[in-house]
């Protein structure tokens, strides 16, 4: 049975799977321009309270890959899996929507439809053309959202104003320089000058975060701000994670943050980012094809040293020294790169850091932050003075004195890996290449 506009269904009706993938096609009548399809996580109020659960072109996945832009396959323009289960407690809902930035509307939509599989089979689908649309410039082509459970609905609503209106209707701030209408992501201006090598340099967190946020003084107090934080990993702790965990932030003035090495047992590392207000204005509404790749340097107590990152093939082992492994999770643009630490206790030192592998755009351009998920709670370091002329990046140095784990904040910019290693004393050999 083909949906019809307005329609809603529970998708319990459809399936017992929580793993969905939506897909959807938009197929202009004229060759040449393209339409921009998105997916809105938003709060009970339909609000985009945490912009990293805006996902789109420039920014491909949620913060834990609850929502996961796969790209197009067949006649598919593109494809989203999504995770219900995963998903955290305040978004309550999911909008599709798709956007035309050139000159044509939707009218000039020769077929359309979105579809809902799961596991590998289509369950429902609604179709649509042109002929449903006047000088529209973005649709909201259908929602998912939760009330008693997770729900279906058909919308198929126009705005004239394009993303930059759908933006508006869901809480985004605009501004007038930013190309495609995102929303701020930035409250504060980039330094101009670039850092020196293996300079340090931090500052205050500039992005928001569903959870109580801790500044870290240099006595290691700090205000709490009254704003709740699901546990973004309680599955793996065999559901006994604290129904509130803590993000704490390290600063520019307050770099340091310690816990016991027990608490470290299963750590995950990952880093976001995506392209700031700055890059958007030179980009003109080209899409920005950016790879960041992690990874570290590892001494272990018992004096062996270890590379891991994926240029070159370094996984590292869960089973064997080091103990840490490295994974890649999607492929070109959605890549995302996740450190794992196994055995915490095996550790002496951990240089974290990124470098840009390929793109056009550098640490300036980008909005970035690692963080760091443990037992108890969440550690974010974000970068906030980028160097514009250099391709690499020591995050955080992970130093232990066989109790407490203690992460430092770098955010130290270089030209290459051996400089960095110059740096930091690992020791390790380098081809020119890096």
């Amino acid at each position: 049975m083909a949906l019809v506009q307005g329609q809603k269904l529970k998708i319990s009706a459809l399936t017992q799977e929580n793993a969905l993938e939506i897909g959807i096609c938009c197929r202009l009548k004229a060759p040449g321009e393209s339409i921009d399809i998105t997916c809105f996580g938003v709060d009970e109020n339909s609000q985009l309270t945490d912009e990293r659960y805006f996902v789109f072109y420039n920014q491909p996945a949620s913060p834990n890959r609850e929502i996961v832009k796969l790209g197009g396959s067949g006649p598919d323009d593109e494809r989203f899996a999504v995770n219900t289960a995963a998903l955290p407690n305040f978004i309550k809902k999911l909008v599709f929507t798709a956007s035309i930035d050139g000159q044509s509307s939707m009218n000039a939509i020769a077929d359309g439809y979105i579809r809902i599989s799961a596991g590998g089979r289509e369950l429902e689908r609604y179709s649509f053309s042109g002929r449903n649309f006047a000088q529209e410039k973005a649709l909201i082509l259908a929602e998912i959202y939760f009330k008693s459970e997770w729900r279906l609905g058909i919308v198929s609503q126009g705005f004239n104003g394009g993303l930059s209106a759908l933006l508006k209707h869901y809480g985004g701030q605009e501004e007038e320089e930013q190309n495609h209408g995102l929303a701020q992501h930035n409250n504060e201006a980039h330094k101009e000058d670039a850092p020196r090598p293996g300079q340090e340099h931090s500052g205050k967190n500039d992005s928001e975060y569903s959870g109580p946020v801790r500044q870290i003084g240099d006595q290691g107090s700090g205000e709490r701000l009254s704003q709740r934080c699901d546990q973004p990993d309680a599955d793996r702790y065999g559901g006994k994670a604290p129904a509130q965990s803590e993000l704490t932030v390290l600063s520019d003035e307050n770099r340091f943050f310690s816990l016991p090495v027990r608490q470290a047992e299963d750590m995950r590392i990952h880093l976001t980012w995506r392209p700031n207000r700055r890059a958007f204005a030179a980009l003109r509404g080209r899409r920005a094809d950016q790879q960041l790749d992690l990874g570290c340097m590892a001494l272990l107590r018992d004096g062996s040293k270890h590379l891991l990152q994926n240029l070159g093939g370094y996984g590292g082992s869960g089973e064997a020294s080091p103990y840490i492994t490295l994974r890649r999770i999607g492929s070109g643009p959605a890549a995302s790169d996740i450190l794992q630490i196994h055995r915490p206790e095996l550790i002496d030192r951990l240089l974290i850091y990124t470098f840009i592998y390929k793109g056009s755009l550098s640490f300036a351009d980008l909005d970035a932050s690692l963080q760091i998920n443990f037992r108890t709670g969440c550690l974010q370091i974000p970068l906030t003075s980028p160097a514009e002329d250099r391709l690499f990046c020591a995050l955080c140095d992970l130093k232990s004195d066989g109790s407490n784990l203690t992460a430092v904040k770098e955010e130290a910019y270089f030209h290459s890996h051996s400089e960095a290693d110059s740096c930091y004393h690992f020791g390790f050999e380098w081809m020119d290449a890096t």
